[in-house]
């Protein structure tokens, strides 16, 4: 077996790895009971002063966000701000707030959409999201996904490619087109799903 063949059967273990643990993780469905970003009074939005911001703490990198109040955003009347990759920050709907969000660790990581074929993550270390697609035609899902993804954050196309936004298929869904992140197909360097799949 050469290194490129051993490096590619690798990649396509630990991507079948990771895939299982999400989808394992969806599957578990635990509904949120306590929201901590919801019920902690130093993030909650606020209702009659629109001038008044609470803010949350910024995590900086090394860090990890192990409470509520460490979470890397500012809350903002129903709005949360998300850091883009050039480091500029973008008001989206707080999806916090939405009861369907499934927090899912300490730090609150959160699903923030699961579809019938697709999940959307979002992860509060590198606010990053990872859109997973589980099934069906994968690049109808993929475009479900994507709508589904701009729709939770009231955000438009040019907005979402400045966000970090991983995409991807699991090995257990398609040999053939896991081990690649995607990126949103509408995005300058997205990259088109295999063919015949």
């Amino acid at each position: 077996m050469n290194k490129k063949t051993l490096i590619i059967v690798n990649i396509t273990v630990l991507v079948f790895i990771v895939g299982g643990f999400i989808f394992w993780k969806l599957s578990q469905k635990t509904p949120v009971v306590n929201n901590p970003v919801t019920q902690n009074p130093s993030t909650q939005t606020p209702t009659k002063n629109t001038n008044q911001q609470t803010t949350a703490p910024i995590v900086q990198q090394g860090e990890t966000a192990t409470t509520t109040e460490e979470t890397p955003q500012t809350t903002t009347s129903d709005k949360i701000t998300i850091k883009t990759m050039s480091g500029d920050r973008i008001k989206v709907v707080d999806f916090y707030q939405n009861p369907y969000t499934q927090i899912f660790d300490p730090q609150n990581d959160a699903v923030i959409k699961e579809g019938a074929n697709y999940s959307i993550v979002y992860y509060v270390k590198d606010q990053s999201f990872t859109i997973t697609l589980l099934g069906g035609d994968l690049p109808t899902t993929r475009n479900e996904a994507e709508n589904a993804f701009l729709e939770k954050l009231g955000i438009s196309k040019e907005e979402a490619c400045q966000f970090y936004v991983t995409l991807g298929v699991p090995f257990f869904v398609s040999e053939k087109a896991s081990g690649t992140d995607y990126g949103l197909s509408f995005c300058p360097k997205s990259i088109a799903l295999p063919k015949n799949l």
